[in-house]
């Protein structure tokens, strides 16, 4: 029992060191980098008044916190993160902001996850983060759960990607990327997407059109409007 209760401590403090060392490593990156970002107006406004999500692919998640924290820091997140070991450096590193903290949800029971997400956004008007395609994929692929959410919620959702001039691509399932110090991030969202309750579309084609918009967003002109389906 002593053994055991000493294994979990230790892991425990693992976590937080290597959290720690996360937050220090992207901070420098960050700091070394440049940015050229669009539709940030746009989307503090929106999440300034309304229940909002904001949503990219899993191989974008390294540079996000800092991505935020430099350009829309008035602004408050909740970022989705699994009950797993990997989640455990993850929401260290989210809680590291002042500005975020996590809500951690069942790893393997998507319904529990589900129930929890739409509690955590009606009881609170912070920015949800989410994957859509994590945590274990396929990459590039929207899960039903965002958009089931945003109904409950009548939240707002608004797409969020960026890529890097330079940059380093890890061996994970999605291909995790990582910009080198020095590089140039290009930072865009696009239009907030409304998935109101009495909409009649059905989840999957939902979920598809939240796809498309995260696929096209790289060749996309954000403008000053907003979308309904």
């Amino acid at each position: 029992m002593n053994e055991s209760f000493f294994k979990r401590m230790k892991e425990r403090w693992l976590h937080i060191v290597y959290g720690i060392l996360g937050r220090l490593i992207l901070n420098l990156i960050g700091y070394t980098c440049r940015y050229n970002v669009s539709g940030f107006e746009q989307f503090i406004q929106t999440a300034s008044k309304n229940k909002c999500i904001l949503m990219f692919w899993h191989n974008r998640l390294m540079m996000i916190a800092e991505i935020l924290y430099r350009h829309a820091p008035q602004l408050k997140y909740a970022a989705l993160i699994s009950n797993s070991k990997d989640g455990e450096v993850i929401s260290v590193l989210t809680n590291s902001y002042k500005q975020g903290r996590s809500i951690r949800v069942p790893h393997n029971a998507r319904s529990a996850a589900l129930q929890t997400l739409i509690k955590e956004m009606k009881n609170s008007d912070d920015v949800i983060i989410i994957t859509p395609d994590g945590p274990r994929g396929p990459a590039y692929s929207v899960k039903p759960g965002i958009v089931l959410a945003a109904k409950k919620a009548s939240a707002q959702v608004i797409p969020l990607t960026w890529s890097a001039s330079r940059y380093w691509k890890l061996p994970t399932w999605d291909g995790l990327i990582l910009p080198k110090p020095f590089s140039t991030i290009e930072v865009k969202l696009g239009i907030p997407l409304s998935l109101s309750e009495g909409n009649t579309a059905k989840v999957k084609d939902s979920a598809l059109k939240l796809e498309d918009a995260l696929l096209s967003l790289e060749n996309y002109d954000s403008t000053e409007e907003s979308a309904t389906f």
